[in-house]
């Protein structure tokens, strides 16, 4: 009877050793899986980041084309209404000088 109780406790103890093996395994295995998925989305990330950044440089870029335009444009806008009004200023200064003549 003391052999059986040995026998079927050297088994069970064999049985939980093997068991922590395989479940010491299958954690590595788990882990080594985490390991390979977070470096993928760290690459992932990284990708993402740089397309965002070339959009954002590349809309920066593009808004500042625009301003320099606007300003181009408003710049002449401004010097035709300039020369505009010293025309008119002209005119008037010849007007009230005819005026004073007579």
């Amino acid at each position: 009877m003391k052999i059986l109780i040995k026998s079927l406790l050297c088994t069970v103890f064999l049985i939980n050793t093997a068991f922590a093996d395989e479940l010491s395994q299958f954690n590595t295995q788990i882990q080594n899986q985490m390991k390979q998925m977070q470096t993928q989305q760290q690459q992932q990330i990284q990708q993402l980041n740089a397309q965002f950044q070339a959009q954002i440089k590349k809309v920066q870029a593009d808004l500042q084309q625009q301003i320099q335009t606007m300003n181009t444009q408003l710049q002449n806008q401004i010097k035709t209404t300039q020369s505009q009004l010293q025309t008119q200023i002209q005119t008037v200064n010849s007007q009230v000088q005819q005026l004073q003549k007579k």
